[in-house]
């Protein structure tokens, strides 16, 4: 380092100066981290819009709620003593319903 390299790293200005860029790294890597979050939000929002989407048409449809349309979809319904049911679907997905 020379002669100036010891008196240039305890310069309280380098110091600070580092300190603060040790400090914009923290808050860049903290909000790359929240963009991508954000990014993988609105992925998710889009997904769950195209569901509703799909769904609304499936009214336009009508679709006639029958036996067999039941059987197909649930595998069984779980009724207990404090008055709820939890319906169990055939792909493993689970709704609980108070009455």
């Amino acid at each position: 380092m020379g002669a100036y390299g010891s008196a240039y790293l305890d310069d309280p200005f380098f110091r600070h100066s580092n300190s603060q860029v040790a400090r914009y790294e923290k808050l860049q890597a903290e909000y790359d981290g929240l963009l991508h979050q954000k990014e993988r939000r609105q992925i998710q929002a889009d997904a769950i819009g195209n569901c509703l989407t799909a769904l609304e048409e499936l009214d336009l449809l009508q679709i006639a709620f029958t036996d067999s349309l039941w059987n197909t979809v649930v595998d069984h319904v779980t009724v207990y003593a404090d008055d709820r049911l939890v319906f169990h679907f055939k792909n493993s997905a689970e709704i609980p319903c108070p009455i």
